[in-house]
């Protein structure tokens, strides 16, 4: 968290709601684009590793797609942030889910889409339990005393948040501001157009994300 902010003393890792200060949101964006980066990186790692092994060839890395700087909306930076899970999710939950409802069913979108965003939602909750949870043997004995208890459901509400601006998406008004305005600015330079939809569409709200990485002292090993 490089830049200096108001109230030093609020924890942003247990607030539940947006904030809109900008040293703030530059630093959730920070954070999110270190982590993006670890995990773009870590593939490459890996993949070499197992190459040298003979264990596997190297695959297209699901991290490629550059949603930090070339999302063009808030649906496209879904399917562009993790290729791999993106495609699980559509073909595991959300084709099942429209399946289910009806592929005909005037909110079958809406329900397939907040599906998908549910199951999400939850495996993030089971990765970041397994990332920071002490058991309770764990603080009784003091062991691991720089691991972080995370706030649980955090998760679910950021994928909330970001369900809510994929559903926004389909709104006549967001319909309009792609069909006027947006295409404009992106065919300027889309590198700076998607930055600027990620800080202000998701930094309102990813430190629900991106603080338990912060607190969990995530960047910290990662230097290692």
């Amino acid at each position: 968290a490089p830049c200096p902010v108001k109230n030093p003393d609020r924890d942003p890792a247990s607030d539940l709601y947006p904030t809109f200060e900008l040293s703030r949101l530059i630093n959730s964006y920070l954070q999110l684009l270190a982590f993006y980066l670890s995990l773009r990186y870590a593939f490459y790692g890996v993949a070499c590793c197992n190459e040298l092994l003979g264990n596997m060839q190297a695959t297209e890395n699901p991290f490629e797609k550059q949603p930090l700087f070339l999302a063009a909306s808030p649906s496209d930076f879904g399917r562009r942030w993790n290729s791999l899970i993106h495609h699980h999710l559509k073909e595991g939950i959300y084709k099942p889910a429209r399946a289910a409802v009806g592929w005909n069913h005037a909110y079958s979108k809406v329900v397939s889409t907040q599906a998908t965003f549910l199951a999400s939602g939850l495996i993030h909750e089971y990765v970041w339990v397994l990332l920071f949870f002490r058991t309770s043997g764990e603080r009784t004995m003091g062991e691991y005393p720089d691991s972080f208890r995370p706030v649980f459901g955090k998760n679910f509400i950021f994928f909330g948040w970001c369900c809510l601006w994929v559903m926004v998406e389909k709104s006549v008004v967001w319909q309009t501001f792609f069909a006027g305005i947006a295409p404009s600015l992106n065919r300027v330079y889309p590198p700076v157009y998607g930055a600027l939809l990620v800080l202000c569409i998701g930094c309102p709200i990813v430190h629900l994300f991106t603080e338990c990485l912060v607190h969990g002292k995530y960047f910290d090993h990662l230097r290692l």
